[in-house]
């Protein structure tokens, strides 16, 4: 197997929606806030704004656990 270090790898958003339904299932506050950051990022790129100002929220509510330890 070849691996290109200078392509960043991209998981599918059926993986990603995956992380974040874990990630939240298993209340794990830092994982949840980076995978819902991948996923903003990518609405935001394909330009779906309601999408990206959904997660915005969702993003909003998690950060606070996310950096308290």
């Amino acid at each position: 197997m070849t691996v290109n270090a200078t392509k960043p790898a991209q998981a599918s958003p059926a993986l990603v929606q995956l992380a974040v339904d874990t990630a939240s299932a298993q209340g794990w506050p830092r994982p949840l806030l980076a995978w819902l950051l991948v996923q903003q990022r990518t609405a935001q790129a394909a330009g779906d704004t309601a999408t990206a100002e959904r997660l915005q929220r969702r993003i909003d509510a998690v950060a606070p656990r996310a950096t308290v330890r």
